[in-house]
């Protein structure tokens, strides 16, 4: 049977963000850096001041992975994954020191992998994750698995993550896409109901539609539509540019009689 590894779902990757910057902005902005460019724990304490430039940040991957420039990101819609806020708030409280790390500690000597461990699993503790979800090594599985849910393409996936050969990508996604959620359990939460409600009703239907309707931020938005596409209780269509959600059939058949 093929193992698959641990992820942090999207809701799980805001609560551990939320208390690491609650810990220290630091820790923030090491933890949404690793995720956003699939770094691993060597790597991002590896950063130079230097590695950034232009909105960019250049990554020597190590383990044979290539070198990879990528653009810093924003996010207007939620904060948390805001990685041009987190890194200028960090940049704000570092230690002046004549240092080119870019991460360091209060006495100004660069973080090093053990520190940032016991610093994620800390703030995964006091998240309620178990320990299985306490590694900060998750976050790179986490950002395939995201990108799997979102019908990101295999090879922009392999390029996120800085893999040489897409080969070493599919130990990264295979299984994913089977691993679905429980849909009877995806639907207990209320708002996720609500949204499911309103694409069967009205589909097909555009995010922002749904937005408006029920007052919900996008970037929450985007989280829930994850969750119900990845217990394929919804489906995405495509028209030029435009994204239309509608419901699966079979399965939100499904779910009715298992709910009855």
């Amino acid at each position: 049977m093929q193992c698959i590894r641990p992820f942090l779902t999207p809701e799980e990757l805001l609560r551990v963000l939320r208390v690491a910057r609650e810990r220290r902005i630091r820790d923030w902005c090491m933890i949404l850096m690793a995720y956003w460019h699939g770094l691993r724990m060597s790597e991002v304490c590896a950063l130079k001041l230097a590695d950034i430039r232009d909105g960019s940040l250049s990554v020597q991957r190590r383990q044979g992975s290539l070198k990879t420039v990528q653009p810093l990101y924003r996010d207007s819609h939620e904060p948390l994954l805001d990685e041009v806020t987190a890194l200028q708030e960090w940049l704000k409280q570092r230690p002046n020191v004549r240092s080119g790390t870019l991460f360091i500690s209060r006495n100004g000597g660069a973080l090093d992998k053990a520190q940032f461990f016991k610093n994620f699993q800390a703030a995964a503790k006091a998240a309620g994750f178990p320990a299985a979800k306490s590694n900060p090594g998750i976050l790179r599985y986490s950002l395939a698995s995201h990108l799997v849910a979102r019908n990101v393409d295999r090879a922009l996936i392999a390029k996120a993550l800085g893999h040489r050969s897409i080969n070493s990508t599919f130990k990264y996604i295979t299984g994913r896409r089977a691993e679905k959620a429980d849909s009877s359990a995806v639907v207990m939460q209320e708002t996720r109901l609500k949204i499911l409600r309103l694409i069967v009703r009205h589909a097909p239907i555009d995010a922002g539609a749904i937005a408006r309707h029920l007052q919900l931020r996008r970037a929450n938005l985007s989280i829930h539509l994850n969750v119900l596409a990845s217990a394929k209780l919804i489906q995405l269509q495509k028209k030029g540019t435009r994204i239309s959600y509608s419901a699966n059939p079979k399965n939100v058949s499904r779910l009715a009689k298992s709910l009855i």
